[in-house]
């Protein structure tokens, strides 16, 4: 490959970057700030990383920068579930104006104490309203402490 194809090459990644930033500045903004209580990163950005043609979106991914900069999936669980948490509730509250239900098997875990109180709050937060509702499962008391013992219901298994 030549010195001037990858000078072009360079030329349409910044392009193709400049575009797909554009279009999602404003969810990553949103994102941004609903998580930057939780998790401390320098940048958070969508990246179109294949060609996928006419199906660009399924070619869309999350780069988070927290000290590393690397794809959501390369990052820890409770990052992970954090930042997938906030999109559904940024999509409920822009796309699905009536009822919904968020289920989520232990979201505490891999999360800094802090991060677990902050994912807490959102996720009670996404209850406000008596519109939505959600089905955690949970082995940690100190998650549960922010929400009003009236919103839960609790199931236990017995021998």
């Amino acid at each position: 490959m030549s010195t001037q194809d990858i000078e072009q090459l360079n030329l349409h990644n910044r392009n193709l970057s400049a575009v797909t930033n554009s279009i999602f500045e404003i969810l990553t903004d949103e994102l941004g700030n609903s998580v930057k209580d939780a998790i401390p990163y320098n940048q958070l950005e969508f990246k179109l990383i294949q060609d996928t043609k006419t199906d660009y979106y399924k070619g869309i991914k999350i780069l988070l920068d927290d000290g590393y900069y690397s794809l959501l999936d390369d990052k820890g669980s409770g990052i992970k579930s954090l930042i997938i948490i906030e999109l559904f509730k940024l999509y409920c509250k822009r796309y699905h104006k009536h009822s919904s239900c968020l289920i989520v098997e232990e979201p505490e875990v891999f999360l800094h104490p802090q991060a677990r109180s902050v994912l807490s709050k959102k996720i009670d937060q996404f209850l406000d309203g008596n519109n939505n509702q959600t089905i955690i499962t949970t082995h940690s008391e100190q998650f549960l402490s922010n929400f009003d013992i009236k919103q839960l219901t609790f199931i236990t298994k017995k021998k």
